[in-house]
């Protein structure tokens, strides 16, 4: 194993990364976050988020859900809604450099 970035690699991870070959493929990126977010939250949530909306920043994948909190849901006023989900994802190794889904603060009362 090598060390390259701060990390271990095996050797042919070593070559991918000094050729500057990205592994992690716009599909693939949006496939992990699709898993790891279901993993985490579930299904559902995976559901509600979609479409998702894939963009390239740098040498990482930023994958956002469309997901709205919904205020009318019958939840006790003040509660926290889940909101959009963020996964970041290196476009080198696959790495999971973010995952969130935000939590609103909930609207104050008129």
């Amino acid at each position: 194993m090598h060390d390259f970035e701060g990390r271990d690699y095996d050797l042919s991870m070593y070559l991918y990364l000094m050729v500057g070959e990205r592994l992690i493929t716009r599909t693939t990126a949006l496939s992990i976050a699709r898993l790891v977010l279901a993993d985490r939250f579930g299904s559902q949530e995976v559901q509600r988020q979609e479409p998702f909306r894939i963009e390239e920043q740098g040498k990482t994948w930023v994958i956002s859900g469309s997901r709205l909190p919904d205020w009318d849901d019958g939840r006790p006023r003040g509660t926290l809604r889940h909101g959009k989900a963020e996964v970041i994802i290196s476009q080198l190794d696959g790495r999971i450099v973010k995952l969130a889904v935000e939590a609103p603060i909930p609207p104050l009362d008129d």
